[in-house]
């Protein structure tokens, strides 16, 4: 069998078929046979009615039904994926995540499910300190996304999708069993400081988004993919949605799809007409002590002693580790060559201090310390980018906004896109295609409405059992464009100057 051809998707009569496979441990399982429905929902959207807005989208949901004997074969977290296709062709991934919750009666039960997101969120990260990098860095073929690497240069992003479980997209033939697959461009600002100190992975990556711009969401295939503001609104229109009479031959050589109802939603609230933004600086200080505790601990005759310790900020070196250790029998001090003590730096705010009793007496631990030069905040300020005073809104306060220059390319940047959007399209009753992804640059055109080739961008594709689906297109407007914007190496005179 082949993949799906652009005559049978966009045929007068079509013969939908899924699967639907669960991870075994060892390998993907079909259950299809005990499957009665199956539905999913992908977003890319921002999370927000603009459909360009910045920050992680809405996160992919699906739902499988199945009869009793195969709602069994999956339990809580189990990875099952959702492919797509018709009678004559191959069937073509469109949902990946983890069983989330399941519900199940007499005859028959439910699976519901949720992208990689719900995997990523309930992971335990901490990077190190990044200095002016981007949020996320492009990855390609040869890019190095491993942190342990000692020629590691990735982003914040890359290094949580990594440390989830995720590997790069175009190397995936170097990792056969990721759990899931991310691919990213450059982001355009690179924060002064950034670093995860173990809070929610997916909660960083929207603050991140949320601080210097672009989206991060699911791809159809199950790749999270993060996009930069600059290439939301990339790429020629390849596709179009029409309401005009053609016949399947003239579709299919067009490029074009029907649909039987289009509604239109104005939300005034998503155009503003200015953006302020608040930063706080951050400063390396001078050396000192960043931890100290005095819990009592002892330490067995020739036995070592691991202590985590936990910094309120994070560290741009690591001094050392200094205790307070007596001998229990004598009730004596005991000297640093008794009783040594070494301090490495886990991450930005975990320093691991090693003590090792070196006597054959047990010994009392009574304080332990650690100095260092943390990043600490430093001057306090705002930005702003303002048209008009009609519609002002104040960004989202982050810490990883650190200068009044990040402040204001911001605030350019979220008014760019306020601007753009407000304008959604849904499109029901669509004939579900399996190659429109979440993120695709299409034409709309209805004549009801009086509309003819508008350029948007896919934000939502929602199918049940891949016979039809809904569609939301997000209007473009005048969202910048790579090939609008300066690049480095690429100057031309006709083109601004991005962010």
């Amino acid at each position: 069998m082949t993949p799906p051809t652009r005559a049978e998707i966009v045929a007068d009569v079509t013969s939908p078929t899924f699967d639907v496979e669960v991870w075994t441990g060892a390998a993907w399982a079909s259950v299809a046979s005990h499957v009665i429905r199956a539905s999913a929902r992908l977003e890319a959207g921002g999370g927000e009615a603009s459909g360009v807005a910045m920050g992680p989208a809405v996160a992919p949901e699906a739902t499988v039904e199945l009869v009793a004997a195969g709602w069994v074969q999956a339990t809580d977290r189990t990875p099952v994926r959702i492919a797509f296709g018709f009678a004559a062709s191959d069937r073509v991934l469109r949902f990946g995540g983890i069983v989330t919750s399941r519900g199940r009666g007499a005859t028959s039960g439910q699976w519901q499910l949720r992208g990689w997101d719900a995997h990523i969120e309930a992971q335990e990260v901490r990077s190190p300190l990044f200095r002016r990098r981007p949020i996320a860095t492009e990855t390609t073929i040869t890019s190095v996304e491993d942190p342990a690497s000692s020629t590691y240069a990735g982003g914040l992003i890359n290094y949580i999708l990594w440390q989830c479980g995720g590997r790069p997209w175009e190397q995936a033939a170097s990792y056969l069993s990721a759990v899931f697959y991310y691919r990213s461009t450059t982001a355009l600002i690179g924060p002064e400081y950034t670093w995860i100190p173990g809070d929610n992975p997916w909660q960083v990556a929207r603050r991140l988004c949320r601080a210097a711009g672009g989206q991060l969401y699911q791809d159809g295939d199950g790749t999270i993919r993060y996009v930069d503001p600059i290439t939301l609104a990339t790429g020629a229109i390849t596709f179009a949605f029409t309401d005009e009479v053609l016949t399947a031959a003239q579709r299919a050589a067009q490029g074009k799809a029907g649909y039987q109802d289009i509604t239109v939603e104005i939300d005034s609230t998503v155009a503003i007409t200015g953006v302020t933004a608040a930063y706080v600086s951050r400063l390396v200080q001078g050396a000192q002590t960043v931890y100290e505790d005095k819990i009592p601990r002892q330490i067995a005759a020739g036995a070592a002693l691991v202590i985590t310790c936990d910094t309120q900020l994070p560290l741009y070196a690591l001094g050392g580790a200094g205790i307070d250790a007596a001998v229990i029998r004598t009730a004596t001090k005991a000297s640093a060559s008794q009783v040594t003590v070494s301090a490495s730096l886990h991450s930005a705010q975990r320093v691991l201090v090693t003590i090792t009793n070196t006597l054959s007496d047990p010994v009392m631990i009574d304080a332990v310390r650690v100095t260092g030069r943390p990043v600490s905040a430093g001057e306090e300020g705002s930005a702003s980018s303002i048209t008009s005073g009609a519609r002002v809104v104040t960004a989202e306060d982050s810490p990883y906004i650190q200068s009044e220059r990040h402040a204001a390319m911001l605030c350019r940047m979220l008014l760019d896109a306020g601007a753009a959007g407000g304008t959604l399209y849904r499109l029901t009753g669509c004939g579900y295609d399996p190659d429109l992804a979440v993120g695709a640059i299409v034409g709309l055109t209805s004549g009801d409405i009086g509309i003819s080739s508008l350029r948007c961008r896919v934000v939502r594709v929602e199918t049940a059992d891949g016979a039809w689906m809904d569609v939301t297109l997000a209007v473009l407007g005048s969202l910048p464009t790579r090939d609008s914007v300066h690049i480095i190496g690429a100057i031309s005179s006709t083109r601004d100057l991005a962010y």
